[in-house]
């Protein structure tokens, strides 16, 4: 419980504005708070930089890792159509796009394939993993998986 606390404390003082890679955000929890033990990872894993690297290194810190990969509604079924310009919340990246029905076809198609391979990347390193949206309210999540799994009572 005292390491929860740290967390959400450490979660309050994060501006939304603050940028960093997945990996930098690992590593900095592994060297506040060392040793074995349960992690739950919530992320929609969506780093230019990549996921892998930052899954392996809590791998080698031998904690028990549970990945909840987060999706906002949007992100799963796009509603758009035409030409778009779309900024990157965190770093600023603009793309122009025309979203067409074979453009968002493909987009889907590539999006499951991304969250197919993280679950497979999860679990082939023993790592648990759950794909939700942010429609999912949290005490569904808590009670249908994480309590299942006994990470909560």
């Amino acid at each position: 419980r005292k390491s929860m606390w740290r967390m959400l404390e450490w979660l309050d003082g994060v501006s939304p504005d603050q940028s960093g890679t997945l990996l930098d955000g690992v590593k900095n929890f592994c060297l506040r708070n060392s040793g074995k033990g349960i992690l739950v990872v919530i992320s929609d894993l969506l780093d230019k930089t990549g996921y892998e690297q930052a899954l392996r290194f809590l791998v080698s810190q031998q904690m028990d890792v549970y990945v909840i990969q987060v999706l906002s509604a949007e992100e799963v079924d796009p509603d758009v159509k035409g030409d778009l310009k779309l900024v990157d919340c965190e770093d600023r990246d603009i793309a122009e796009i025309t979203a067409s029905a074979p453009l968002i076809a493909r987009y889907k198609q590539t999006l499951a394939a991304f969250t197919s391979g993280a679950r497979e990347f999860c679990t082939r390193r023993g790592m648990n993993y759950l794909l939700a949206t942010n429609q999912l309210p949290v005490e569904q999540l808590v009670s249908s998986y994480l309590r299942k799994r006994g990470l909560v009572r």
